[in-house]
């Protein structure tokens, strides 16, 4: 519903945290379906009893958020749990998320996106994962710890075969995918960059995909 209702269809389901374009992707990572039975399972066997009300915090201004927040919000309506969706502004919402404020007194949820600083599912996955990375230290905003994924962090960091390198990854990317997942990982946005004929020397950068070298690019004399 979030793909083609929100995104009218430019996008794809996230196997996982990791991008399918990352060096490191495991593509046996687990994808979700749509199972409210077993939803209510999961949640009973966690002690989260109906009538539970949660938070999700969105940015202002931020539409594909905010309509996703709501499916999910229907979905959890119907387990007989409230969602509340806040809007925050962009630097409120910075400050949630990189701030030192434990875990009791953040947000149920917060919508948010990643990118690596270079193209390697490790460089995605130890801010984001790691214990060391927790509030401030890096993007860790749940404080998620878990000892057999900090282990494997290490063993692919430290990693002298690519084959070691990936088993690590992969069993990272089964673990917060299923075992024991920190997030809800529903899309990979499709990007699309318009360009006019008349510009040139635009590169496409396929990490930080909004990025334009203007100093580069010019414009052809008409």
């Amino acid at each position: 519903e979030v793909i083609e209702g929100v995104y009218a269809g430019f996008g794809k389901q996230a196997a996982g945290a990791v991008a399918e374009t990352l060096r490191g992707f495991a593509p046996e990572t687990p994808r979700y379906t749509t199972d409210l039975a077993r939803a209510r399972q999961l949640l009973d066997e966690a002690g989260i009893a109906s009538g539970t009300t949660l938070t999700c915090a969105v940015e202002t201004g931020d539409p594909f958020g905010q309509q996703a927040a709501q499916l999910f919000q229907a979905n959890l309506r119907e387990l007989g749990i409230s969602l509340n969706i806040e809007q925050i502004d962009a630097t409120t919402l910075q400050g949630i998320f990189y701030g030192d404020a434990p875990p009791e007194e953040r947000p149920n949820f917060i919508r948010y996106g990643w990118w690596p600083d270079y193209n390697d599912a490790w460089n995605y996955l130890y801010p984001l994962m790691s214990c060391q990375s927790q509030g401030s230290a890096g993007g860790n905003a749940g404080f998620y710890c878990n000892q057999r994924v900090e282990e494997l962090l290490m063993q692919a960091r430290d990693a002298t075969s690519e084959a070691t390198y990936q088993q690590a990854l992969t069993e990272i990317q089964r673990i917060i995918a299923l075992d024991d997942p920190p997030a809800v990982y529903y899309i990979q946005p499709q990007w699309l960059t318009v360009l006019r004929r008349d510009i040139t020397g635009f590169v496409y950068n396929p990490i930080y995909l909004g990025l334009f070298d203007f100093w580069r690019m010019g414009r052809i004399a008409s």
